[in-house]
């Protein structure tokens, strides 16, 4: 366990470990969101969990995604001043709009379960103002 690699490691007693990290959800509980989402099997899918919001500079993403062939891109979270229209404007005008999704935010619990149909997942911890004017 963790625990015992902590002790082993270090010459410590065992410690208590506390996961900071949902439990992995049951198959059943995962559902199919990619072919709800009307995602081709064989496509990659890139997720970002996080608020949208102008502080998050999620136009560079929808800007990258448009150089990468056949590859999706979802966004999860709260949309605040227009922001996700703002994006999806930006993957319209680059001719993307058919590969970005923006979906509403979920509990905190049901995130994981969210993410499991991705193929890769992005922090959500810019802090850089987006220039989607």
């Amino acid at each position: 366990s963790c625990a015992d690699r902590l002790r082993d490691r270090y010459g410590i007693p065992r410690p208590s470990v506390i996961r900071n990290v949902p439990a992995l959800p049951s198959p059943e509980d995962r559902g199919d969101l990619r072919a709800d989402l009307g995602i081709p099997s064989g496509s990659s899918v890139v997720l970002y969990a996080g608020m949208l919001s102008w502080f998050r500079p999620l136009d560079v993403l929808v800007e990258a995604m448009a150089r990468v062939d056949g590859a999706h891109l979802v966004l999860m979270g709260p949309a605040f001043g227009g922001y996700d229209g703002a994006l999806l404007g930006v993957a319209a005008r680059l001719g993307i709009a058919d590969r970005v999704r923006v979906l509403p935010p979920v509990a905190p619990d049901r995130v994981a379960a969210r993410a499991t149909f991705a193929d890769a997942t992005l922090p959500s911890t810019a802090r850089q103002r987006s220039v989607v004017a």
